[in-house]
This record gives C-alpha cells, sequence and structure tokens, in this order.
C-alpha cells in the first residue's frame, strides 16, 4: 500500500524528463532538417541576394530552436534536480524510531497536505507550507502554479487560456482522448449565444440552442446556459492536468483518509449507542465517511467481558442459565475462585458447572 502511495512522487518527475528527452530529440531533429536544407540550397544556382535572404531565414529558424532547446535544458535540469531530491528523501525515510513516530511522519505529513491545498486551489497556503517545511522539490507546485491562471480564467468566464494551454499540450490531450478542447469550444459558442443572438442568425436552424435561446426553461438546453458549466469545465481541467502530467487523480491525502475511514466504518458507526472509542462516533468524521463502503468482515468476534479474551474453537463461549456469556478460560478462573460454583460476574446468581452450556458461533 505505501508503495502504491509513493508511486506518484517519483513518477511525475520522472514522466517529465521522459517527454523533455521526446521535445529535445524533436528539436535536434529540426535543426538537421534546417542545416540539411541549407546544404542542398547551397549547391544550387541562386543569385547572391537569394542566399543571403535564404541564410537569413535558416538563422531566424535555428535562433528560434536554440531558444526552444535552452527551454527544454531549463525544465530537465529542473526535474533531473526534483527525482534526485525525492529518491534521496525516500532513501533517508528509513523506520520510525520508538516513542518518535509523530515527528518521523511530520515531513510526509507536510507533504501530503501541501499536495492536497494544491489540488484545492489554495496555492498561496500551500506556498507558506512548502517554504516553512522547506519542502519544494517534493512537492509538485510548478505544475499547479502554471495552471493557477487557466483555473482563474475560467472562474471569469474566460476560455482564451484554457484554449491556448490545449493547444500546448495538443498531442499529450489527443492520446488520453480528452474532451477538454471540445467542450471549451463549445461553451465558447454558448456565450456568443448569450451575449450577442444576432451575429449567429444564420445558424439558427441548425442549432437548437439558438432557437431556446439563454433564458429557456427547457431541462435538455438550460444546463448549457448554466454558470455550472463553468464549474464543469474547471474541472475537467484540472482532471487533464493531472492525467498530462502523470499525477493521480485524487491527493494521497484524500486517498488515506478514505483507506482509514473504510477500514473504521462497520454498520454500528451511525448506531445510536456507537462507541466513543470509535472515530465514527464524532460528525466530522461521518461526514468524510458518507458514501464510502463498509469495512468488510468474513468472521464476527466474540470477545469476553471478564477477561478480554477473544473466544473461538480454543477458548469457546459457555451461557450461564441466566444468559450471560462467558469464555471457558474464565470459567475455569471463576470455579477456582468460588470452591467450584460458578458466581456471574454481572448479576452474582451461582450455578453448578454442568449447568453451563456451549455457545457456537456460524
Amino acid at each position: 500500500m505505501a508503495e502504491l502511495l509513493e508511486f506518484p512522487l517519483l513518477r511525475v518527475p520522472f514522466e517529465a524528463l521522459r517527454r523533455a528527452a521526446k521535445d529535445r530529440k524533436s528539436v535536434c531533429d529540426d535543426v538537421c532538417d534546417k542545416v540539411t536544407l541549407l546544404l542542398q540550397s547551397s549547391g544550387t544556382s541562386h543569385t547572391r541576394e537569394e542566399h543571403l535572404l535564404s541564410l537569413s531565414q535558416v538563422l531566424g529558424s535555428l535562433t528560434g530552436l536554440k531558444r526552444k532547446l535552452h527551454e527544454v535544458s531549463g525544465s530537465e535540469a529542473g526535474d533531473a534536480q526534483r527525482c534526485a531530491s525525492r529518491l534521496q528523501h525516500l532513501q533517508s525515510i528509513g523506520l520510525p524510531p520508538k516513542d518518535g513516530a509523530v515527528q518521523w511522519n511530520k515531513l510526509r505529513l507536510d507533504r501530503l497536505l501541501a499536495e492536497h491545498l494544491l489540488r484545492s486551489g489554495l496555492h498561496d497556503t500551500a506556498a507558506q507550507l512548502v517554504g516553512s517545511g522547506g519542502i519544494l522539490d517534493l512537492v509538485d507546485s510548478h505544475i499547479f502554479v502554471a495552471a493557477r491562471c487557466v483555473t482563474r480564467a475560467l472562474a471569469a468566464h474566460d476560455c482564451s487560456l484554457a484554449l491556448s494551454w490545449c493547444e500546448e499540450n495538443r498531442a499529450r490531450l489527443k492520446k488520453l482522448k480528452s474532451k477538454l478542447e471540445f467542450k471549451l469550444r463549445v461553451q465558447e459558442f454558448v456565450e456568443l449565444v448569450r451575449t450577442d443572438q444576432r451575429r449567429c442568425g444564420h445558424l439558427q436552424h441548425a442549432v437548437a440552442a439558438l432557437v431556446f435561446g439563454p433564458r429557456t426553461t427547457c431541462p435538455a438546453y438550460r444546463p448549457l446556459f448554466d454558470d455550472a458549466a463553468w464549474a464543469s469545465l474547471h474541472d475537467t481541467f484540472r482532471s487533464d492536468l493531472a492525467r498530462v502530467h502523470s499525477l493521480s487523480p485524487h491527493s494521497s491525502l484524500e486517498t488515506l483518509l478514505q483507506s482509514g475511514l473504510v477500514a473504521l466504518k462497520t454498520p454500528l458507526s451511525y448506531a445510536e449507542g456507537c462507541s466513543r472509542e470509535d472515530p465514527l462516533h464524532l460528525g466530522e468524521f461521518r461526514t468524510l465517511a458518507a458514501g464510502l463502503p463498509s469495512a468488510k468482515h468474513v468472521r464476527s468476534k466474540l470477545v469476553c467481558s471478564a477477561t478480554r479474551q477473544v473466544m473461538g474453537d480454543d477458548n469457546p463461549p459457555m451461557v450461564l442459565p441466566n444468559g450471560y456469556v462467558y469464555s471457558a478460560r474464565a470459567i475455569e478462573l471463576n470455579l477456582a475462585a468460588n470452591e467450584g460454583r460458578v458466581v456471574c460476574p454481572c448479576t452474582g446468581a451461582a450455578c453448578a458447572a454442568h449447568e453451563l452450556r456451549r455457545a457456537y458461533v456460524v
């Protein structure tokens, strides 16, 4: 389980390095093509002015390629640094010391909280936590900070930055079969209908949304003009952002919390007499556990109230005439303490040993 939860910590910078290597190869291939084209054109009969124009064009192309290569190198260096820092972090963790598990786990908890804050859009709080904890290379802040302007634009009902991001990541989004760009285009069209319907008069016979208009109450078309469509675009962008950068769909903190709550949640957790030792007796934990499945118990366990030992085949439950149940070990101790008689610890009722009956748990 721990390996699966820590897997994105190394996967994200590793996948970024792999993409940077492909980008570097693409730039180098472009340079080779430009140089080859220049050599081929130099052997043909052209005037001096034509040669100078060709050289100027190739020089401009090579300058642009050099700039791209410099950007790829900078990104590659940052991803390599993050890979090295995270490998060193995982190697140095070790096992928690005795009486020091809280301090040992603090760095990991800070990292999980920072990631969750970034996914929730709380960038300033996450930045403070990252800075105070010294975990800059252990958190993918650069991904969410770069996407912050896109999410702000979507919140302001502007698709332009999100479309630019789609253009930059077109190959990756196409491979992931993303529908983000299509949804953005649809939303742009809806906004055109909302702001100035007269511009689209020639499409009224083809597009039903124009017929109904932005104030329609028709259930099939009202959601197109609702502000919730922008929230849906925001969620789609955040989801595709995670997929493009090989991030897990949910934060590690959310996964850990859900795993723990599933292990603790039982039907008795919501009963009236829920034990106060059960964390789910608190309303906050019950809210977090809403919708999660209950823990599956293949076999029930009976615990003796006298010895606190589990009752089973080697320590079977014994039923007293008054209906109280104790383990065989508790009965032996009771017989030894009461001169061959069994005295119920709860009611004080006494009985002989032959009056007891063994209970069987199915």
